[in-house]
């Protein structure tokens, strides 16, 4: 097998791994577990009458909290497909494996039939 495929392979991950912007990730991440907790979207609910699904609302503030970065951090163009990176990255890692691992660890499934069961149980 020729390590060199896969040292170059490494060091281009790693190198778009530096390059995202962890701030905004970890923030990112942390707002969006806020936004989506059941006490905030049962307020939202209740003061707007709007529901709306989990990923749209997660979507919708990583792209806000996106833009209002750019503007408080007076990035320059080129820092927009840095900040789009980053987002992806975040939404990606934070659907696929830390709502994962949450779920592995608390014990709570949070598919639409759970939450259908929950409802119908109340």
């Amino acid at each position: 097998m020729d390590t060199g495929i896969i040292t170059e392979i490494t060091t281009q991950i790693m190198g778009y791994v530096k390059s995202l912007d962890w701030a905004y990730i970890l923030t990112f991440i942390i707002i969006g577990y806020g936004i989506n907790s059941q006490k905030f979207t049962n307020q939202i609910k209740q003061k707007t009458n709007i529901s709306s699904k989990r990923r749209y609302r997660t979507a919708l503030v990583g792209l806000v909290y996106a833009v209002i970065l750019y503007f408080i951090r007076g990035y320059e163009v080129k820092h927009i497909e840095v900040l789009f990176q980053s987002f992806v990255f975040a939404f990606v890692f934070h659907k696929l494996i830390l709502d994962g691992l949450v779920r592995y660890i608390t014990g709570k499934r949070t598919d639409y039939k759970t939450l259908k069961e929950n409802e119908n149980a109340t």
